[in-house]
């Protein structure tokens, strides 16, 4: 794989990481994403649908991009309520670990089998999350610690991840990937988001986020939009299984960062688990 290519794919982890870290600081953090996506469409909306005019699509390519954003709003609603309720060191690698669902999905829609070392894949993901929430004093404590509404709720996260990647992948066939990235991140997401939170959330609440974290909201849809053109354009010059690899070196930054500037504990038992995380899941994407 060209060098440059890995460099992509690098800097993508570092503004994918970044933008998962301004979330976990924010107060209520269902409205900060609704709030960042809205932001996102007036940024990028317009020039998309200028662009729109050099790369159109056939009409049926409106049922990838809204079908994406649906499953995507699904996506951020899970990730919200994992950061809601856990540390961002133990539900960051769990969201990141998507690849542990390709193969079930593949299972399911079209009949292909788990090789062996598909299932050590498999075994070492759960082995690393056993030890990113292990506590060696107690084994029950240890359990208590994993069937938590935050591991559960990364795990709908790391899931509803993994499906909108296969729609994705059949999109950009047909669909410019960097209008299809502005259309379903920042038209058909929030959309769905804002479904979402104006029938849970009461206006003040709303306008409490706003107040208290503008500068963070008007800089995330940026990095959201920054992190996964990277991951396009890369997908131009490499094979995906390599990229997606590569790309769970975010695993890693999520945990540092949630250890060092968010004061979560334990930060070599977490490095240990999330290493294991990243481990498996480069099994799963090399294996056949």
């Amino acid at each position: 794989m060209p060098i440059f290519v890995i460099f992509l794919i690098l800097f993508s982890t570092i503004f994918h990481t970044a933008w998962n870290f301004l979330v976990k600081k924010s107060k209520d953090k269902d409205i900060f994403l609704m709030l960042s996506f809205l932001v996102g469409g007036a940024y990028f909306l317009i020039p998309s649908f200028i662009y729109f005019f050099y790369y159109p699509f056939p009409v049926y390519g409106w049922l990838f991009i809204f079908g994406s954003g649906f499953v995507n709003a699904l996506y951020f609603i899970f990730l919200s309520r994992a950061y809601t309720n856990g540390d961002l060191s133990i539900t960051y690698p769990i969201i990141r670990s998507s690849s542990i669902f390709v193969p079930i999905i593949a299972w399911i829609t079209i009949g292909e089998k788990i090789s062996l070392w598909g299932g050590v894949g498999i075994l070492v993901i759960i082995s690393g999350v056993y030890i990113l929430n292990v506590d060696v004093k107690s084994f029950k404590k240890t359990i208590k610690n994993i069937a938590t509404k935050s591991i559960f709720f990364a795990f709908f996260a790391a899931f509803f991840s993994a499906l909108y990647s296969v729609i994705d992948k059949s999109a950009v066939s047909i669909i410019n990937p960097l209008l299809y990235n502005a259309l379903y991140t920042f038209l058909a997401t929030p959309i769905f988001i804002s479904i979402y939170i104006l029938l849970k959330k009461k206006k003040e609440q709303i306008l409490e986020e706003w107040h208290l974290n503008k500068k963070l909201i008007l800089l995330v849809p940026i990095l959201i939009y920054i992190a996964y053109s990277f991951i396009l354009f890369a997908f131009q010059f490499g094979k995906v299984s390599y990229i997606v690899s590569i790309r769970q070196f975010s695993i890693v930054l999520g945990v540092f960062l949630g250890v060092k500037h968010l004061k979560e504990g334990f930060l070599a038992r977490k490095l240990i688990g999330s290493l294991f995380i990243v481990a498996g899941i480069i099994i799963l994407s090399i294996v056949k």
